[in-house]
């Protein structure tokens, strides 16, 4: 085992199943109101450097903790501490909850304009839906890893707080139009997805790998 597998295998603490509306589940999201109000409260109104700053350490959050979570689904380590390493594809991060990864970047670095804008809707709409059907019902997304429950509570959390940020940011706005451009955001990726899947799904299947990517 190498130091760097050390280190990660040293972040894998263990913990029961975080329980639906359990005590870890209510505090985390008691933490997200706790942050959306703080963002609608003091940034609604902010410019846009200071939007552009905010939504770009959002986004370095998320990139630091989807890479953790990565390492830890794809080390394996045996009962004689030996460590295989293995990608697991059904994790694989273009999921509903993962677009604001590949998106936020636009919002940042992109100038104003209609592309922007769509993407804006998109995060003030179908990424908040997904961020808070995850922050209220978490179902299977709750493991036995301390640091992935972790993750994921930051991870949706922020996608809701940032949603809803959004939305009060353009909230002079909202209207069928904007929505529209959200909708196109969204069939863009869920075409790409569909296209991954079948691509990535046959090779695995042509390699004989059991796993399954969705």
């Amino acid at each position: 085992m190498s130091a760097f597998e050390k280190i990660l295998y040293a972040l894998q603490g263990r913990m029961d199943k975080p329980a639906l509306f359990g005590t870890f589940h209510i505090v985390a999201l008691l933490l997200v109101v706790a942050l959306t109000t703080f963002f609608i409260w003091k940034l609604k109104n902010a410019s846009d450097k200071t939007m552009r700053i905010l939504l770009l350490v959002v986004w370095l959050i998320m990139v630091v903790f989807e890479i953790y979570k990565q390492l830890i689904f794809s080390m394996q380590v045996d009962e004689y501490m030996n460590v295989y390493w293995e990608f697991q594809w059904h994790s694989f991060p273009f999921q509903f909850c993962s677009t604001p990864i590949y998106l936020l970047p636009f919002l940042v670095f992109l100038k104003d304009g209609k592309f922007r804008n769509a993407i804006m809707a998109y995060m003030a709409t179908f990424s908040l839906l997904a961020g808070l059907i995850v922050m209220i019902y978490p179902g299977d997304v709750y493991v036995t890893f301390i640091g992935i429950n972790i993750q994921t509570m930051v991870h949706h959390g922020l996608q809701v707080a940032t949603g809803m940020l959004l939305a009060a940011y353009n909230r002079h706005r909202l209207n069928k139009r904007f929505f529209a451009w959200a909708v196109i955001v969204f069939t863009a990726l869920s075409f790409v997805a569909l296209i991954f899947n079948v691509v990535v799904q046959n090779a695995l299947i042509a390699s004989g790998s059991p796993q399954v990517v969705n």
